[in-house]
């Protein structure tokens, strides 16, 4: 299955209130899945100290990879990562909501801390 096909048959929809009545946008599987980790993961790298860069789940070659960006004031360690990293795969593995296999990765990564949202 090509990655548009995969696509077209893992979507969701969203339905939020507004002032004017529903809006509707529809939410990819992939989308899902990062916001998902990112409402999961900012209050843990907040209480940390940490900055919550980036959460990306993408397929790469024929692997799919979920990916947390954490920053801080000084910089990120590898201490640092393994903390984020084993905190989100206890909860991954408790809450299962990604139905394909994935390699997880908590980094930092030069090129993407200037990337933050509040930049975007």
């Amino acid at each position: 299955m090509t990655d548009k096909e995969w696509a077209k048959v893992h979507s969701f929809v969203l339905v939020s209130e507004t002032n004017q009545g529903k809006v509707v946008k529809t939410m990819t599987k992939r989308e899902m899945y990062e916001a998902k980790t990112e409402e999961f993961l900012q209050p843990v790298v907040d209480e940390h100290g940490f900055e919550l860069v980036d959460v990306e789940y993408v397929k790469e070659g024929s692997n799919w990879y979920l990916r947390a960006y954490i920053d801080k004031d000084g910089g990120i360690a590898v201490d640092d990562c393994e903390v984020i990293s084993r905190i989100l795969s206890d909860w991954l593995d408790k809450t299962d909501f990604i139905e394909d296999s994935y390699i997880l990765a908590v980094s930092y990564t030069h090129l993407r801390a200037h990337e933050t949202l509040a930049n975007l």
